[in-house]
């Protein structure tokens, strides 16, 4: 249950991150990176919580270590002007307060849902009967039609 509020958690920040890269824009430039560095980072925490750690390590040292800050030192070079856009800012951050709500009410359907279906011993019997007999478990066919007979996707 952990696992899953921290991937949770990770993909709201990466979701706002990404926004944020966009809006920062208008704003600062130099802010846009420091979103694209955020990214890059919950991207990698991601990767650490499936048990990936040599990508994560790598999509670190690649993307952040080598990308963002170039990315960060073109941007500085440049010297791109502030721009007059905090109405335009103002804007968006009441629609990034709507999506937020519209997010945290899908999560806690989702969650209670996903509660009822794998707590059900209805769930558990047929997921452990399936399995038994499963003559490949690498087989996308087997577990599609599993997802798909017992309606959970």
């Amino acid at each position: 249950m952990v696992e899953y509020l921290l991937f949770l958690l990770f993909v709201f920040l990466l979701f706002s991150s990404a926004f944020m890269v966009a809006i920062a824009t208008g704003i600062n430039p130099v802010y846009s990176v420091f979103y694209l560095i955020l990214c890059f980072c919950n991207v990698s925490c991601l990767f650490l919580l499936i048990g990936v750690d040599f990508l994560a390590l790598l999509f670190l040292m690649i993307y952040v270590g080598a990308v963002a800050v170039l990315f960060l030192f073109v941007v500085m070079m440049v010297d791109l002007k502030r721009t007059q856009s905090t109405t335009v800012f103002n804007q968006f951050g009441s629609l990034f307060a709507v999506l937020l709500v519209l997010f945290l009410i899908v999560l806690s359907y989702v969650s209670s849902e996903a509660v009822t279906i794998f707590s059900s011993s209805d769930f558990q019997t047929n997921y452990f009967m399936y399995s038994e007999s499963l003559d490949d478990l690498n087989s996308f066919y087997r577990l599609g039609e599993f997802l798909y007979v017992h309606g959970i996707y």
